[in-house]
């Protein structure tokens, strides 16, 4: 561990079983935080959670599809039921196309938009009640990526705070 900037905090990590989920839960962790990481892969999610315990951090994983609201729901309530709070939510969970535009199918389009819009917003629709019981917390919302490689949306993440 190398600080405690949020020691006493709770951290919400959604997309945590790789990438910039992995790294910033496991930041979070290093900070003081006890750590909440979601994903699709509970093999990955297991590794990521044992690595934070190695460093002596507190971390759990449940398995969560952004894009279904049922999963979502437990997502937080999985979250407060095991450390009795939620503090932080770094909405990450994002999926891409890779491709051209043009020849994406309706379906790929929607499982896009499902992951990356509807998941980030259903996420806060969710935490959002639990956290303003907070006396602070913060929704930096990152999806991974809106989609198609490097546009306007991948570089301008939107940052929702309560004070």
């Amino acid at each position: 561990m190398n600080n405690n900037r949020f020691s006493g905090k709770v951290a919400l990590v959604t997309g945590g079983t790789s990438g910039i989920g992995k790294t910033t839960a496991i930041e979070f962790a290093r900070a003081g935080a006890k750590v909440v990481l979601t994903g699709r892969r509970e093999k990955e999610g297991a590794q990521v959670v044992a690595e934070i315990k190695k460093l002596g951090g507190d971390a759990a994983f449940v398995r969560t599809d952004v894009a279904k609201d049922a999963d979502v729901k437990a997502m937080v309530d999985f979250t407060v039921d095991r450390f009795g709070r939620l503090d932080v939510a770094f909405n990450n969970a994002g999926v891409e196309w890779k491709g051209p535009l043009d020849q994406a199918t309706e379906a790929e389009y929607r499982r896009v938009f499902d992951i990356n819009v509807w998941g980030v917003l259903n996420s806060m629709r969710h935490e959002i009640p639990v956290m303003a019981a907070a006396p602070s917390s913060t929704i930096p919302a990152w999806p991974g990526t809106l989609g198609w490689g490097r546009s306007a949306f991948t570089l301008l993440p939107s940052t929702l705070s309560k004070a």
